[in-house]
């Protein structure tokens, strides 16, 4: 049983921080990434707990179901079983709810600001923020011939251009979709993306990680919980080896 909790416990974790580390996204936060996801979080429920039932969906338009349905299969084949037993609130702000969130699970995974969840009582650490442009180009059906294309050159303003389409090997379209990602300044109430690994910051992080081993029922982790920059596989194991620390 204890070898089984914490296969669970690995897989919520995993799936927790691989959001936030590549989407700046929590596992239970808003319906988009333009809500407060900052002081979001994720509460693990008993498997026993009563399911309750799902509610009819709303008849919708052919293409409004093919979407439904594309969503419903990837999030299915990506996800699987991870979140079976778990309940999820979706427009939920952690720390306007605190009191009661923190009562519905022996232990809390917070994956926001831990700034925020000690309410800047030692400052604020500083972030960056993304701003997302999006064109729908109707004259083309393959803008970049890639997914991502990067731009480290002083001169362009955005970091890199996105073509949805590509992600998607095969999908043939007389028009494409592309996003333009732009680094800017944070400011209170923006979506914290990236942190400021810098000596002042680090200190400040390193007093509210003193903070927070008084909260052990309370683990932080992702880029906000831990102020660190990861990738896509050092948050993986990071979250591997927190949930190895839990069993």
């Amino acid at each position: 049983m204890k070898n089984l909790q914490f296969k669970k416990m690995a897989l919520g974790l995993t799936v927790s921080a691989m959001l936030v580390a590549s989407m700046g996204l929590v596992a239970c936060g808003g319906g988009s990434s333009s809500s407060s996801s900052s002081s979001d979080t994720s509460a693990s429920q008993s498997q026993d707990a009563e399911e309750e039932e799902a509610e009819e969906s709303e008849a919708a338009s052919p293409d409004e179901a093919e979407n439904t349905n594309f969503t419903e299969v990837t999030i299915e084949n990506a996800a699987g079983d991870m979140l079976d037993g778990i309940e999820v609130k979706l427009n939920c702000d952690y720390l306007e709810n605190k009191s009661e969130l923190e009562s519905v699970a022996e232990k809390i995974i917070f994956t926001g600001n831990i700034d925020a969840y000690f309410d800047y009582r030692l400052g604020a650490l500083e972030y960056r923020t993304v701003k997302f442009e999006t064109e729908i180009l109707n004259d083309t059906d393959n803008f970049q011939g890639n997914a991502v294309v990067n731009y480290t050159d002083r001169e362009t303003p955005f970091t890199r251009i996105i073509e949805h389409k590509h992600f998607y090997p095969g999908l043939e379209t007389s028009s494409t979709v592309v996003t333009r990602e732009y680094s800017t300044e944070f400011t209170r109430g923006d979506e914290p993306y990236y942190p400021i690994n810098n000596a002042k910051n680090t200190a400040l992080y390193e007093k509210y990680r003193d903070l927070s081993r008084n909260i052990p029922n309370v683990i932080f982790g992702g880029r906000l919980g831990e102020y660190k920059y990861y990738d896509m596989d050092t948050v993986i194991l990071r979250a591997l080896e927190l949930a190895q620390k839990e069993s």
